[in-house]
């Protein structure tokens, strides 16, 4: 197993470890580190490859159950990585039920989110689903009226949380170290999902807008979103607007492959400089690449903080249906004002 890959599953272990606390109580205070009984909920999503690849090396996480009404997906992941028969299940609640996850990990189309979360919350057992959390406002803040009252927690795995050069600019920024930001721009994307290679269920799902919720602007859309909410500390932008495209009709003629996203937040509130807007463009688009940049205007000098693969990996932009990542470019640039 590579490098890149060991430090991913190893940060995806710290997430399921705090949804696994979850499950004990203030009382209980274990002598020694337990294995993590999680279980997996759906295999329409091709990212369960990375997981289940590397998943025979790490002993600290025990996979209980995978619940799958699809036969022929059940088929074919139990002859691609060599899974027993008694670990699936038809059903979500029958799974929790006979093998008692601490927690879930939900490989669904982004619209089945909200059901297979409250599924789990009935029984106590948090939840980590891939981004984005869902396709809509009335489905996120069910989901989290679900969070509250069931009191478990619900992660979105947002690829570039694990990123070291996010996390440096962040900080830089935090500490004053770049001046106020003016502008942030992100660029994301990759050829699209047929072009390289993803799964045909993958495919069905990610093409269709009532299960997606869009094309390019949800697959790769949320990111940038994620990035300014995040360098935001959660503020709310004062406007939200997007422009789609549709420029390769003839592949996906249900949902946009080019998008542009701007959030417009205030100059300036209180006593810290807030960037005054977020431009976010994605596509699929051949040759696509993922480039994160932060601009200011003003002052020539830059701070450039580019991702090192080895230092600083990340799943990259899609996986394909042999399970492997298509990787692509990643940076972040700050410039001062």
């Amino acid at each position: 197993m590579t490098h890149s890959s060991s430090a991913r599953i190893a940060r995806w272990l710290t997430a399921l470890s705090i949804l696994a606390a979850c499950a004990v109580s203030p009382s209980q205070t274990p002598a020694q580190p337990q294995t993590v009984r999680v279980a997996i909920v759906g295999l329409a999503h091709d990212h369960v490859m990375g997981f289940l690849a590397q998943l025979p090396q790490h002993h600290e996480v025990e996979l209980v159950g995978i619940a799958e009404a699809d036969s022929k997906l059940i088929d074919k992941y139990k002859e691609k990585f060599h899974l027993a028969d008694t670990l699936f299940f038809k059903s979500e609640a029958n799974m929790i039920e006979v093998r008692h996850p601490q927690a879930v990990l939900v490989y669904t189309s982004i619209a089945e989110h909200r059901n297979a979360i409250g599924i789990a919350a009935q029984y106590g057992v948090s939840s980590m689903v891939e981004k984005p959390l869902t396709i809509s406002l009335e489905d996120a803040l069910a989901i989290r009226k679900i969070a509250r009252y069931h009191k478990v927690h619900v992660l979105v795995n947002y690829e570039t949380t694990w990123y070291a050069s996010n996390r440096a600019a962040f900080d830089a920024v935090r500490d004053g170290k770049t001046g106020p930001i003016r502008r942030v721009v992100v660029h994301d994307g990759h050829e699209g999902p047929r072009e390289i290679g993803v799964s045909p269920e993958f495919l069905n799902w990610l093409t269709d807008p009532a299960q997606n919720g869009a094309g390019a602007l949800y697959d790769f859309g949320c990111y940038g979103v994620d990035l300014m909410t995040w360098l935001m500390h959660g503020e709310t932008p004062e406007s939200v607007m997007a422009v789609l495209n549709h420029d390769k009709p003839d592949i996906y003629p249900k949902v946009d492959d080019d998008s542009t996203i701007v959030l417009k937040y205030p100059r300036a509130h209180r006593h810290r400089a807030l960037a005054s807007r977020e431009r976010t463009v994605v596509s699929w688009i051949p040759g696509g690449r993922a480039q994160r940049q932060n601009q200011g205007p003003g002052r020539p000098e830059r701070a450039r903080y580019q991702r090192d693969r080895h230092a600083d990996p990340g799943c990259g932009a899609g996986v394909g249906e042999d399970g492997q990542s298509g990787a692509v470019d990643e940076s972040l640039r700050i410039i001062l004002p």
